[in-house]
Protein backbone atom coordinates (compact mmCIF):
# COMPACT_ATOMS: atom_id res chain seq x y z
CA UNK A 1 0.00 0.00 0.00
CA UNK A 2 2.80 2.34 1.52
CA UNK A 3 4.69 1.85 -2.19
CA UNK A 4 1.42 2.30 -4.54
CA UNK A 5 0.96 5.49 -2.41
CA UNK A 6 4.62 6.65 -3.31
CA UNK A 7 4.55 5.51 -7.30
CA UNK A 8 1.17 7.84 -7.04
CA UNK A 9 2.38 11.05 -5.82
CA UNK A 10 5.76 10.51 -8.07
CA UNK A 11 3.47 10.06 -10.75
CA UNK A 12 1.21 13.29 -9.69
CA UNK A 13 4.71 15.34 -9.49
CA UNK A 14 6.02 14.49 -13.08
CA UNK A 15 2.35 15.43 -14.57
CA UNK A 16 2.55 18.36 -12.71
CA UNK A 17 5.76 19.24 -14.38
CA UNK A 18 5.03 18.63 -17.53
CA UNK A 19 2.02 21.01 -17.14
CA UNK A 20 4.13 23.40 -15.76
CA UNK A 21 6.03 23.36 -18.84
CA UNK A 22 3.55 22.73 -21.19
CA UNK A 23 2.19 26.36 -19.76
CA UNK A 24 5.66 27.56 -20.24
CA UNK A 25 5.99 27.01 -23.75
CA UNK A 26 2.26 28.28 -24.81
CA UNK A 27 2.33 31.40 -23.35
CA UNK A 28 6.03 32.10 -24.99
CA UNK A 29 5.95 34.77 -27.79
CA UNK A 30 6.76 33.98 -30.91
CA UNK A 31 6.45 36.28 -33.90
CA UNK A 32 7.09 35.66 -38.01
CA UNK A 33 11.24 36.18 -38.93
CA UNK A 34 11.93 39.36 -40.76
CA UNK A 35 15.02 41.13 -42.52
CA UNK A 36 15.88 44.58 -43.13
CA UNK A 37 18.28 46.28 -44.80
CA UNK A 38 19.96 50.10 -43.97
CA UNK A 39 22.62 51.40 -46.26
CA UNK A 40 25.47 49.67 -44.94
CA UNK A 41 24.06 47.38 -42.03
CA UNK A 42 21.49 44.98 -41.76
CA UNK A 43 18.72 44.01 -39.42
CA UNK A 44 16.84 40.78 -38.35
CA UNK A 45 14.16 39.17 -36.31
CA UNK A 46 14.16 36.03 -35.41
CA UNK A 47 10.96 33.94 -34.36
CA UNK A 48 11.98 34.84 -30.52
CA UNK A 49 10.90 38.28 -31.32
CA UNK A 50 14.64 38.93 -30.34
CA UNK A 51 16.75 41.49 -32.45
CA UNK A 52 20.30 40.99 -34.46
CA UNK A 53 22.45 43.18 -36.21
CA UNK A 54 25.52 43.53 -38.03
CA UNK A 55 27.68 46.11 -40.69
CA UNK A 56 27.91 49.55 -40.46
CA UNK A 57 27.73 51.31 -36.77
CA UNK A 58 29.08 54.66 -37.27
CA UNK A 59 25.89 56.09 -35.84
CA UNK A 60 25.31 52.82 -33.18
CA UNK A 61 22.43 51.60 -35.70
CA UNK A 62 23.69 48.34 -34.52
CA UNK A 63 22.13 49.36 -31.10
CA UNK A 64 24.78 47.02 -29.12
CA UNK A 65 26.15 50.36 -27.31
CA UNK A 66 29.18 50.79 -29.10
CA UNK A 67 30.21 52.21 -32.46
CA UNK A 68 32.14 48.94 -33.37
CA UNK A 69 30.94 48.17 -36.95
CA UNK A 70 30.54 43.63 -36.99
CA UNK A 71 30.85 41.41 -39.66
CA UNK A 72 28.84 38.69 -38.07
CA UNK A 73 24.91 39.07 -36.73
CA UNK A 74 25.21 40.65 -32.78
CA UNK A 75 22.23 40.79 -30.20
CA UNK A 76 20.50 43.88 -29.47
CA UNK A 77 19.62 43.29 -26.00
CA UNK A 78 16.89 44.80 -23.77
CA UNK A 79 15.05 44.67 -26.44
CA UNK A 80 12.53 41.53 -26.39
CA UNK A 81 8.96 40.89 -27.95
CA UNK A 82 9.37 42.71 -31.23
CA UNK A 83 7.17 42.16 -34.27
CA UNK A 84 8.43 43.97 -37.09
CA UNK A 85 11.88 45.60 -37.69
CA UNK A 86 12.94 48.30 -40.50
CA UNK A 87 16.16 49.95 -41.53
CA UNK A 88 16.88 53.43 -42.89
CA UNK A 89 20.05 55.02 -43.78
CA UNK A 90 21.91 55.00 -40.76
CA UNK A 91 19.12 53.93 -38.23
CA UNK A 92 16.86 51.02 -36.83
CA UNK A 93 13.29 50.88 -36.12
CA UNK A 94 11.69 48.13 -34.17
CA UNK A 95 8.00 47.69 -32.88
CA UNK A 96 7.12 46.02 -29.81
CA UNK A 97 3.85 43.82 -29.23
CA UNK A 98 2.25 46.25 -27.03
CA UNK A 99 2.81 48.91 -30.30
CA UNK A 100 5.46 51.15 -29.33
CA UNK A 101 8.09 52.00 -31.18
CA UNK A 102 11.80 52.06 -30.33
CA UNK A 103 14.23 53.57 -32.70
CA UNK A 104 18.55 53.69 -32.34
CA UNK A 105 21.31 55.04 -34.71
CA UNK A 106 22.01 58.15 -36.40
CA UNK A 107 20.12 60.65 -34.90
CA UNK A 108 21.06 64.15 -36.32
CA UNK A 109 17.75 64.82 -38.33
CA UNK A 110 15.58 63.69 -35.51
CA UNK A 111 14.93 60.47 -37.44
CA UNK A 112 14.51 58.74 -34.07
CA UNK A 113 12.02 61.01 -32.96
CA UNK A 114 13.24 61.83 -29.46
CA UNK A 115 12.89 65.41 -29.52
CA UNK A 116 16.66 65.53 -29.75
CA UNK A 117 19.02 65.92 -32.64
CA UNK A 118 21.00 63.28 -30.74
CA UNK A 119 22.08 59.91 -32.34
CA UNK A 120 21.75 56.48 -30.01
CA UNK A 121 23.97 53.63 -29.65
CA UNK A 122 21.08 51.51 -27.54
CA UNK A 123 17.65 51.55 -28.18
CA UNK A 124 14.93 54.41 -27.31
CA UNK A 125 11.57 54.87 -26.89
CA UNK A 126 9.27 57.23 -29.47
CA UNK A 127 7.49 58.65 -26.59
CA UNK A 128 3.90 59.07 -27.29
CA UNK A 129 3.38 56.49 -30.01
CA UNK A 130 1.12 53.49 -29.27
CA UNK A 131 -0.57 50.99 -31.31
CA UNK A 132 1.36 50.82 -34.37
CA UNK A 133 1.61 47.98 -36.93
CA UNK A 134 4.62 49.09 -39.51
CA UNK A 135 7.45 51.14 -39.70
CA UNK A 136 9.42 52.36 -42.58
CA UNK A 137 13.13 54.59 -42.87
CA UNK A 138 14.42 56.70 -45.40
CA UNK A 139 17.74 57.85 -45.27
CA UNK A 140 17.33 60.56 -42.49
CA UNK A 141 13.63 60.56 -41.84
CA UNK A 142 10.98 57.44 -40.08
CA UNK A 143 7.36 56.36 -41.46
CA UNK A 144 4.67 55.42 -38.97
CA UNK A 145 1.65 53.51 -39.46
CA UNK A 146 -0.98 53.20 -36.82
CA UNK A 147 -3.68 50.29 -36.84
CA UNK A 148 -6.37 53.46 -37.75
CA UNK A 149 -4.84 53.71 -40.65
CA UNK A 150 -3.27 57.33 -39.94
CA UNK A 151 0.56 57.51 -41.06
CA UNK A 152 2.98 59.77 -38.42
CA UNK A 153 6.55 60.76 -39.57
CA UNK A 154 9.43 62.63 -38.08
CA UNK A 155 12.88 63.44 -39.21
CA UNK A 156 14.48 65.43 -42.12
CA UNK A 157 11.61 67.15 -44.03
CA UNK A 158 13.33 69.39 -46.10
CA UNK A 159 11.69 68.31 -49.46
CA UNK A 160 8.24 67.79 -48.25
CA UNK A 161 9.03 64.03 -47.31
CA UNK A 162 7.34 63.99 -44.02
CA UNK A 163 3.82 65.49 -45.79
CA UNK A 164 2.87 68.09 -43.17
CA UNK A 165 2.19 70.57 -45.85
CA UNK A 166 5.97 72.36 -44.67
CA UNK A 167 9.43 71.78 -46.05
CA UNK A 168 10.57 71.28 -42.79
CA UNK A 169 12.30 68.80 -40.48
CA UNK A 170 10.37 67.31 -36.91
CA UNK A 171 12.03 66.13 -34.28
CA UNK A 172 8.68 63.87 -32.93
CA UNK A 173 6.41 62.02 -35.00
CA UNK A 174 3.65 64.13 -36.91
CA UNK A 175 0.50 63.21 -38.76
CA UNK A 176 0.23 62.96 -42.32
CA UNK A 177 -2.92 64.63 -42.65
CA UNK A 178 -5.21 64.14 -45.22
CA UNK A 179 -3.94 60.33 -45.23
CA UNK A 180 -6.81 57.99 -43.42
CA UNK A 181 -7.27 53.91 -44.13
CA UNK A 182 -3.54 53.29 -45.30
CA UNK A 183 -2.41 50.08 -44.69
CA UNK A 184 0.86 50.19 -46.00
CA UNK A 185 4.16 52.56 -45.28
CA UNK A 186 7.86 52.73 -46.94
CA UNK A 187 10.44 55.44 -47.65
CA UNK A 188 13.06 56.39 -50.24
CA UNK A 189 15.59 58.44 -49.55
CA UNK A 190 13.83 61.62 -49.47
CA UNK A 191 10.40 60.62 -50.86
CA UNK A 192 7.44 58.69 -48.85
CA UNK A 193 4.96 56.28 -50.23
CA UNK A 194 1.93 55.26 -48.97
CA UNK A 195 -0.96 52.12 -50.08
CA UNK A 196 -4.55 52.85 -49.49
CA UNK A 197 -7.01 50.13 -48.15
CA UNK A 198 -8.82 50.72 -51.96
CA UNK A 199 -5.52 50.02 -53.69
CA UNK A 200 -4.65 53.45 -54.27
CA UNK A 201 -0.87 54.92 -54.20
CA UNK A 202 -0.35 57.87 -52.42
CA UNK A 203 3.53 59.52 -52.56
CA UNK A 204 5.08 63.20 -51.17
CA UNK A 205 8.45 64.42 -51.17
CA UNK A 206 11.49 64.67 -53.15
CA UNK A 207 10.92 64.19 -57.08
CA UNK A 208 13.43 65.33 -58.96
CA UNK A 209 14.04 61.97 -60.55
CA UNK A 210 10.24 61.54 -60.93
CA UNK A 211 9.85 59.10 -58.29
CA UNK A 212 6.74 60.62 -56.94
CA UNK A 213 5.07 59.17 -60.33
CA UNK A 214 2.60 62.25 -60.76
CA UNK A 215 3.98 63.49 -63.86
CA UNK A 216 6.00 65.84 -62.96
CA UNK A 217 9.16 66.16 -61.30
CA UNK A 218 8.10 69.04 -58.84
CA UNK A 219 8.62 67.91 -55.29
CA UNK A 220 5.28 68.10 -53.04
CA UNK A 221 4.62 68.15 -49.10
CA UNK A 222 1.70 66.68 -49.10
CA UNK A 223 0.16 63.64 -49.99
CA UNK A 224 -0.61 63.03 -54.12
CA UNK A 225 -2.44 60.27 -55.76
CA UNK A 226 -0.73 58.45 -58.58
CA UNK A 227 -2.83 58.58 -60.85
CA UNK A 228 -4.35 55.65 -63.07
CA UNK A 229 -2.70 53.18 -60.50
CA UNK A 230 -5.38 50.69 -59.11
CA UNK A 231 -5.54 47.11 -57.20
CA UNK A 232 -2.14 48.17 -55.47
CA UNK A 233 -1.14 45.42 -52.93
CA UNK A 234 2.49 45.81 -51.99
CA UNK A 235 5.05 49.29 -52.40
CA UNK A 236 9.11 49.37 -51.69
CA UNK A 237 11.21 52.67 -52.10
CA UNK A 238 14.60 52.66 -53.51
CA UNK A 239 16.65 55.55 -52.69
CA UNK A 240 14.61 57.77 -55.80
CA UNK A 241 12.67 55.14 -57.73
CA UNK A 242 9.25 53.27 -56.38
CA UNK A 243 7.84 50.19 -56.80
CA UNK A 244 4.91 48.98 -56.62
CA UNK A 245 2.92 45.27 -56.85
CA UNK A 246 -0.69 44.58 -58.40
CA UNK A 247 -3.12 42.11 -57.39
CA UNK A 248 -2.34 40.12 -60.80
CA UNK A 249 1.66 39.49 -59.93
CA UNK A 250 2.46 42.34 -61.84
CA UNK A 251 5.47 44.90 -60.86
CA UNK A 252 4.88 48.65 -61.76
CA UNK A 253 8.01 51.05 -61.40
CA UNK A 254 8.94 54.67 -61.78
CA UNK A 255 11.70 57.40 -60.90
CA UNK A 256 15.74 56.94 -61.84
CA UNK A 257 16.45 53.80 -64.07
CA UNK A 258 20.08 55.28 -64.42
CA UNK A 259 21.14 51.55 -63.34
CA UNK A 260 18.47 50.11 -64.72
CA UNK A 261 16.39 49.49 -61.75
CA UNK A 262 13.01 50.12 -63.22
CA UNK A 263 13.35 46.84 -64.83
CA UNK A 264 11.54 48.28 -68.01
CA UNK A 265 14.38 47.21 -70.94
CA UNK A 266 16.05 50.66 -70.87
CA UNK A 267 17.57 53.09 -68.69
CA UNK A 268 15.70 55.80 -69.10
CA UNK A 269 13.90 58.09 -66.11
CA UNK A 270 9.90 57.44 -65.52
CA UNK A 271 7.91 59.99 -64.08
CA UNK A 272 4.33 57.88 -64.19
CA UNK A 273 4.05 53.94 -63.46
CA UNK A 274 5.85 51.52 -66.35
CA UNK A 275 5.85 47.73 -66.27
CA UNK A 276 8.50 45.60 -65.15
CA UNK A 277 9.14 43.20 -68.06
CA UNK A 278 8.60 39.74 -67.59
CA UNK A 279 7.19 39.52 -64.01
CA UNK A 280 4.78 37.26 -63.09
CA UNK A 281 3.32 35.44 -60.27
CA UNK A 282 5.09 38.27 -58.06
CA UNK A 283 3.83 37.74 -54.39
CA UNK A 284 6.62 40.59 -52.58
CA UNK A 285 9.11 42.98 -53.52
CA UNK A 286 11.96 45.26 -52.54
CA UNK A 287 14.08 48.26 -53.38
CA UNK A 288 17.38 49.33 -52.76
CA UNK A 289 19.76 52.19 -53.99
CA UNK A 290 19.53 51.47 -57.64
CA UNK A 291 18.30 47.99 -57.76
CA UNK A 292 15.24 46.11 -57.33
CA UNK A 293 14.12 42.39 -56.55
CA UNK A 294 11.28 40.36 -56.68
CA UNK A 295 9.91 37.03 -55.13
CA UNK A 296 7.79 34.67 -57.12
CA UNK A 297 5.07 32.56 -55.66
CA UNK A 298 7.17 29.28 -56.32
CA UNK A 299 9.90 31.05 -53.70
CA UNK A 300 12.43 32.42 -56.84
CA UNK A 301 13.90 35.59 -56.83
CA UNK A 302 14.38 38.05 -59.73
CA UNK A 303 16.42 40.59 -59.95
CA UNK A 304 17.46 44.15 -61.88
CA UNK A 305 19.76 47.11 -61.34
CA UNK A 306 23.85 46.90 -61.72
CA UNK A 307 25.18 43.43 -62.06
CA UNK A 308 28.07 44.14 -59.40
CA UNK A 309 26.12 44.21 -56.67
CA UNK A 310 24.90 40.82 -56.22
CA UNK A 311 24.66 38.87 -59.95
CA UNK A 312 27.46 38.00 -62.52
CA UNK A 313 29.03 40.52 -65.52
CA UNK A 314 29.88 43.85 -65.36
CA UNK A 315 26.74 45.66 -66.37
CA UNK A 316 23.35 46.72 -65.87
CA UNK A 317 20.31 44.27 -65.86
CA UNK A 318 17.66 46.47 -67.48
CA UNK A 319 14.68 43.94 -67.23
CA UNK A 320 14.59 41.29 -63.97
CA UNK A 321 16.60 37.99 -64.47
CA UNK A 322 16.32 34.89 -62.19
CA UNK A 323 18.82 34.76 -59.13
CA UNK A 324 19.26 30.88 -60.12
CA UNK A 325 21.15 29.72 -57.31
CA UNK A 326 18.06 30.98 -54.91
CA UNK A 327 15.05 28.14 -54.08
CA UNK A 328 12.45 28.14 -51.33
CA UNK A 329 12.82 31.98 -50.29
CA UNK A 330 10.05 33.71 -48.47
CA UNK A 331 11.37 37.12 -47.95
CA UNK A 332 13.68 39.49 -49.44
CA UNK A 333 15.32 43.10 -48.53
CA UNK A 334 17.69 45.23 -50.22
CA UNK A 335 20.13 47.95 -49.13
CA UNK A 336 22.58 50.79 -50.47
CA UNK A 337 24.20 48.05 -52.21
CA UNK A 338 23.50 44.45 -50.76
CA UNK A 339 20.47 42.28 -50.69
CA UNK A 340 19.50 39.87 -47.84
CA UNK A 341 17.01 36.73 -48.41
CA UNK A 342 15.46 34.41 -45.76
CA UNK A 343 14.80 31.11 -47.22
CA UNK A 344 11.72 28.77 -45.55
CA UNK A 345 14.12 26.71 -43.42
CA UNK A 346 14.87 30.12 -41.31
CA UNK A 347 19.07 30.50 -43.21
CA UNK A 348 19.97 34.17 -44.07
CA UNK A 349 21.34 34.57 -47.37
CA UNK A 350 23.12 37.80 -48.81
CA UNK A 351 25.27 39.29 -51.34
CA UNK A 352 26.36 42.40 -52.39
CA UNK A 353 28.26 45.07 -51.00
CA UNK A 354 30.24 43.72 -48.14
CA UNK A 355 32.85 46.18 -47.14
CA UNK A 356 30.88 47.35 -43.78
CA UNK A 357 30.29 43.95 -42.75
CA UNK A 358 26.92 44.08 -43.90
CA UNK A 359 26.44 40.54 -45.27
CA UNK A 360 27.83 38.88 -42.17
CA UNK A 361 29.94 37.05 -43.52
CA UNK A 362 32.29 36.20 -39.90
CA UNK A 363 35.33 38.14 -40.17
CA UNK A 364 35.04 38.13 -44.15
CA UNK A 365 34.01 41.92 -45.31
CA UNK A 366 34.72 41.18 -48.90
CA UNK A 367 31.62 41.32 -51.24
CA UNK A 368 29.86 38.68 -52.95
CA UNK A 369 28.43 38.41 -56.52
CA UNK A 370 26.52 34.81 -55.22
CA UNK A 371 24.32 34.38 -52.63
CA UNK A 372 25.25 32.72 -50.15
CA UNK A 373 24.28 31.81 -46.21
CA UNK A 374 25.41 32.98 -43.05
CA UNK A 375 26.87 30.14 -41.04
CA UNK A 376 24.96 29.06 -37.89
CA UNK A 377 22.26 31.32 -38.10
CA UNK A 378 18.67 31.04 -38.05
CA UNK A 379 15.87 33.07 -37.69
CA UNK A 380 14.12 29.85 -36.61
CA UNK A 381 15.60 29.63 -33.52
CA UNK A 382 15.24 30.69 -30.50
CA UNK A 383 17.51 32.23 -27.93
CA UNK A 384 17.53 29.33 -24.36
CA UNK A 385 20.36 31.21 -23.15
CA UNK A 386 20.10 33.53 -19.41
CA UNK A 387 20.96 36.84 -20.30
CA UNK A 388 24.41 36.92 -19.29
CA UNK A 389 25.21 34.47 -21.53
CA UNK A 390 24.15 36.22 -24.77
CA UNK A 391 26.92 37.12 -26.78
CA UNK A 392 27.58 40.74 -27.88
CA UNK A 393 29.85 42.83 -29.63
CA UNK A 394 32.46 42.80 -27.66
CA UNK A 395 33.32 39.04 -28.67
CA UNK A 396 33.66 39.81 -32.19
CA UNK A 397 37.46 38.75 -32.26
CA UNK A 398 35.63 34.92 -31.97
CA UNK A 399 35.03 33.75 -35.37
CA UNK A 400 32.17 31.58 -35.38
CA UNK A 401 28.84 33.07 -35.41
CA UNK A 402 26.19 33.11 -31.99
Amino acid sequence: MKSKIIRYIIYSFFVMILFLTSSLWSDSFTTSPQVACGYSHTVALKRDGTVWTWGYNNYGQLGDGSNNSSSIPIHVKNLTEIVAIAAGGEHSIAIKRDGTVWTWGNGESGQLGNRTDRSSKIPINVEGLTDIIAVAGGYYHTVALKRDGTVWTWGNGEVGQLGNGLDRSSKIPINVEGLTDIIAVAAGAWHTVALKKDGTVWTFGSNRYGQLGDGTKVRKNTPTQVKYLTDIVGIACGFFHTVVLKKDGTVWTWGANNRGQLGCGDSTERTVPVKAKGLTNIISIAAGGVQTIALKKNGTVYYCGPSNTGLWGENFYLRPVQIKTLTDIILISEGGGHTVALKRDGTVWTWGSGGSGQLGRTVDKTSLTRPAPIKNFNLMEVIMEKPEEIRTNSELDRKDIP
